[in-house]
């Protein structure tokens, strides 16, 4: 098993007398734990060699060639800052040695009675006092901007007892609740941040979790508080108090319920405005077949009954008995033209039989018209309502449209079944499948998904196992649609 030790402490001995630097090397040399020892002999080569590497510690003689007592200290600090100095006395220098610790040295030693244990034992004192003074000097720091950040925060802080008494109460809770002298009074949170009328049974805020809850204002105004709740714990990390941070909300979520409101009128004007296309649509499908068409097939009989009596006659012109010829053609064309078009425009078949048969004539012709394979499965018992067969049908045909458009595909199937609690009706291709930056749909396929959504439906598209594209609707069965 591998064990890792920490690097010796590097110290930095400043001494001119040989002999006292050999006794003080040794006395760290021969310590259980050797410390790394520089040995440098006046202040000039000191505060080079503090420039160019950190040490731990310094082990400083009070009288050196060039530079002693107070000054000496002042020097080794204004070159290393924060580095533990111990220095290193005579017999007649206790007092010097008192004022050079005021001065920011961090302990002395006697050069006649130092003993090898007091060395190593100096040097870790000096260097945890100056590591516990750094210590205590970030936490101020840190504590001074944590204040700052208080203070200056837009949202309220607020601290309390254990048993909800306020102990501190920032700027921005003034604003908000009042009470400017809340922790003077050692007022009880419920008393300073009051609950809104009719909410006083919102469970308080579970700790570290958001919470929305309505409050009162200083003003009296009824507001929407996103609350966080930590627990305040001593060193025994035995919970002593409470903090918590309020963020006003309200505007956000009068926003919100502003965006819901529209959201939910552009929905309503949406299904309002299929509902009356497709009234629209079965109309004019009814007068182009009905009228136009019935125009059309007397139109046909006529010019029928015109080359009849023209070929009984005995003498009419080849050329007029072709050009009558060649208009009952064209108007048989127009008739089925106008078939077509009133059948685009709304498929009797989905009034009259429902929306399975309307399901199955749309495949059977889709699949004349591209050449494409085309199959239906169903399993239906009940169908349903008007409008959900509507939109389920307009759908189907523009799924249908998009596989001719972009798929590139060879086969298409078409199922439909119904479920407990609603229809679904799946098209599926063996074409090239969604592309690969699909993200954001496109205006067709948000134009379904709002159509399905109007009725209380679905409509989710994915690539399929195989290959292809899988695109599949569903709406919900209401309970007026299972009687």
């Amino acid at each position: 098993m591998n064990e890792t030790h920490a690097a010796p402490p590097r110290v930095l001995l400043v001494e001119d007398n040989p002999g006292d630097a050999l006794l003080f090397r040794e006395h760290l040399d021969h310590r259980a734990r050797p410390h790394e020892v520089v040995h440098v002999e006046c202040l000039a080569d000191a505060t080079a060699a503090l420039q160019a590497t950190a040490y731990d510690a310094v082990l400083l003689d009070l009288r050196l060639p060039d530079g002693a007592g107070v000054e000496a200290v002042k020097t080794i600090l204004a070159t290393a800052g924060d580095v533990p100095i111990v220095v290193l006395t005579g017999l007649d220098d206790e007092a010097l040695a008192l004022t050079c610790i005021r001065a920011g040295a961090q302990d002395y030693l006697s050069k006649q009675s130092v003993r090898p244990t007091d060395v190593a034992r100096a040097i870790g004192y000096a260097m945890a006092r100056v590591a516990e003074r750094q210590a205590r000097r970030e936490a101020g720091a840190l504590a001074h901007r944590l204040a700052a950040i208080v203070r200056g925060s837009a949202d309220a802080i607020v601290s309390t007892t254990e048993d909800g008494t306020i102990t501190s109460w920032n700027a921005a809770a003034i604003r908000m609740f009042g009470h400017p002298d809340a922790v003077e009074k050692g007022l009880h949170l419920d008393e300073a941040i009051r609950p809104a009328p009719g909410r006083g049974d919102e469970a308080p805020p579970a700790p570290g979790l958001p919470q929305e809850l309505t409050r009162l204002r200083a003003d009296g105004s009824v507001a929407t508080f996103l609350v966080v709740s930590h627990a305040l714990r001593d060193d025994a990390d035995q919970v002593t108090g409470h903090a918590a941070i309020y963020h006003d909300v309200t505007g956000r979520k009068a926003m919100e319920r502003e965006l819901r409101d529209r959201s939910l009128q552009l929905q309503k004007l949406a299904a309002r405005l299929n509902a009356v296309r497709e009234d629209e649509r079965t109309r004019i499908s009814r007068e182009v077949h009905d009228e136009l068409g019935q125009l059309m097939t007397g139109l046909k009989m006529d010019l029928t009954r015109s080359r009849q009596r023209l070929e009984k006659s005995g003498a009419p012109a080849p050329e007029v008995i072709e050009r009558l010829h060649s208009a009952e053609q064209v108007a048989d064309h127009v008739v089925r033209e106008v078939q077509r078009i009133a059948l685009e425009l709304r498929p009797s078949v989905l009034d009259s039989l429902g929306l399975s048969a309307a399901i199955r004539d749309e495949a059977r012709r889709f699949g004349d018209r591209t050449g494409l394979a085309t199959e239906t499965e169903q399993r239906v018992t009940n169908e349903p309502g008007p409008a959900k067969a509507t939109a389920l049908f307009r759908v189907l045909q523009e799924l249908l449209t998009n596989v001719v458009r972009h798929a590139q595909a060879q086969r298409v199937h078409v199922q439909f079944d119904d479920h407990q609690d609603g229809w679904r009706l799946v098209v599926e291709d063996d074409g090239v499948g969604l592309p690969a930056d699909w993200g954001t749909p496109h205006l067709g396929v948000l134009g379904m998904q709002e159509r399905l959504h109007a009725v209380g439906g679905t409509l989710t598209l994915a690539n399929a196992p195989a290959g292809g594209t899988v695109a599949t609707a569903w709406v919900g069965r209401e309970r007026r649609d299972a009687t």
